[in-house]
């Protein structure tokens, strides 16, 4: 956070660490500029890394627990004096055929729950449909949700979160009855499937929370996949609730959660720079190849000496 006091000795000793690291990865000469060995070694820049630690560390102490000491301390904002963490927060301001997946989908007993994410108009919304498949007469119950914008959530979390809202709707029933959430995200599947440390780990175990009480009560939990556009009645209906929860004029929920690594990486996109030579870099091969075009810098290049 106190990078932009590395200046002068320390940015330049900083600087040669930086160029013997891309050395070492490219085999390039003493010569050769540090922008180039960057660009060839795929690395980021000093300052790229300074922002890219500041970020992590302001997300991170904005996003501690209430039970976190941290937490608790007052914060002010200076006029006179900008802190480096006031400056940064300004600048953060398995496959199945296709046919095969909609069959399965559509031939389901009991009750078949189906959850949709949608992301447009700078919002992130949740979309799922209860049927009861044993009462012929009982339509789809749709429910949605605005849960937040694409700087703060994406549509792979938003999809286990409808799951496991999806779930505790469903958790009122009172006798046994086989329960199956057909989803189109294969991402969100898997991570229910296999869970590890992906993001969304509050709604994972929301899940098997919810799970681990409907089997208790007698209940039968079964998770599929549909491909999305299949056309089922009942993934229309969910699809467009959650399109209806990101229309224009929807505001996200103030006290749903928001996604930690998202915001970091949404942070850090916004802050790398373009990447290209400085303009005094390579003039002389650029004055060379402009005033011999073609194959006549080739010959030249081709029989000069390497060693």
């Amino acid at each position: 956070m106190w990078a932009h006091a590395c200046t002068g000795p320390k940015l330049r000793a900083l600087e040669k660490i930086q160029k013997t690291g891309g050395q070492a990865i490219t085999g390039a000469f003493n010569t050769v500029a540090l922008a180039v060995i960057e660009a060839e070694a795929s690395i980021l820049s000093i300052h790229e890394r300074f922002k890219k630690k500041a970020l992590k560390a302001w997300i991170a102490m904005h996003t501690l627990p209430k039970t976190h000491p941290l937490s608790r301390l007052p914060t002010r904002a200076y006029r006179r004096f900008m802190s480096p963490l006031q400056k940064m927060a300004i600048q953060t301001t398995t496959d199945v055929a296709r046919e095969q997946a909609r069959d399965t989908a559509e031939g389901q007993h009991g009750i078949v729950i189906s959850t949709s994410s949608s992301q447009r108009n700078n919002l992130v919304g949740i979309g799922f449909a209860l049927r009861d498949r044993d009462q012929d007469d009982s339509g789809p119950s749709a429910y949605l949700a605005t849960i937040a914008t694409p700087v703060e959530q994406n549509p792979f979390i938003a999809e286990l979160q409808a799951m496991a809202m999806a779930l505790r709707a469903a958790a009122t029933q009172d006798r046994p009855r086989q329960i199956t959430v057909v989803s189109s995200n294969k991402a969100a599947l898997l991570a229910v499937a296999q869970p590890r440390q992906q993001s969304g780990q509050e709604w994972l175990l929301g899940i098997y929370e919810t799970n681990k009480r409907l089997k208790a009560r007698g209940h039968t939990v079964h998770m599929t996949w549909s491909p999305a556009g299949v056309g089922w009645p009942q993934e229309r209906t969910t699809k467009g609730a959650a399109k209806l929860a990101t229309k224009p004029h929807q505001r996200p929920d103030p006290s749903a959660r928001r996604a930690k690594s998202t915001r970091f990486n949404k942070a850090v996109i916004s802050t790398v720079q373009r990447k290209s030579l400085p303009p005094r870099v390579g003039k002389y091969s650029k004055d060379l190849d402009t005033a011999l075009p073609g194959r006549h810098p080739r010959k030249l290049y081709d029989g000069a000496q390497t060693r």
